[in-house]
């Protein structure tokens, strides 16, 4: 027995719309890309400043009050996956010498799909100490004192009861050199005295000499 088929406009429409719907998909060139909802923040660092004053320890970045993360004095670091936004940056762990230049912490918009440039400039001054020299005689006197220099410079006059002090020195190692002594009269100690200067404190130190009593 043949079998009939049965014409039905309400299906023939659903068929013709499913083959539509599958045919538009088709010709798409596969699935559509996720739209993306995040972007990132690029921070570098720029320290200036004469040798021996740069803050060689670096400093340090904090993006939202998260844990900071450790940057050079002259460095750059990426925060990645951050949301669409305003996010604020923080620059932490400056020397008492260096100055940050502009806002801190300062706000970055992030777009999504890109990154935002945060730049941040560092000055450092030069770091100055001072040295406090002292002469300390036992036994007899030297009525004329003695003289000091210091690195190699100029003599000055010092006696036990007016010491010499040197303002403005680098931090690092400097030489004092005592003169003068009379006959007779002796150091307990090494000259030149050596020491080493560190930060924008003060050094005494302090000549131990002994003379003859006449």
């Amino acid at each position: 027995m043949p079998l009939r088929l049965r014409y039905h406009p309400g299906l023939a429409s659903l068929t013709f719309l499913l083959f539509l719907t599958c045919s538009s998909g088709g010709r798409g060139g596969g699935p559509v890309a996720p739209v993306v909802q995040t972007g990132s923040i690029r921070v570098t660092t720029t320290t200036t400043g004469e040798e021996g004053s740069l803050d060689r320890n670096g400093f340090t970045l904090v993006v939202d009050g998260l844990a900071p993360r450790s940057i050079a004095s002259n460095g750059a670091m990426n925060f990645l996956d951050l949301s669409a936004g305003s996010h604020t940056v923080r620059l932490d762990g400056a020397a008492e010498n260096c100055e940050i230049g502009g806002e801190n912490p300062r706000n970055a918009t992030v777009l999504a799909g890109e990154a935002v440039q945060v730049a941040f400039t560092i000055t450092c001054a030069t770091v100055t100490g001072t040295i406090v020299v002292k002469t300390i005689t036992t036994g007899g006197l030297d009525p004329d004192g003695y003289t000091i220099s210091i690195d190699g410079g100029a003599s000055q006059p010092i006696t036990d009861t007016e010491p010499k002090t040197f303002a403005g020195l680098a931090t690092g190692r400097h030489d004092l050199l005592l003169g003068g002594l009379d006959a007779g009269c002796t150091l307990n100690q090494p000259n030149p005295h050596s020491l080493i200067l560190i930060g924008s404190g003060m050094s005494t130190v302090n000549f131990h000499v002994a003379c003859p009593i006449t």
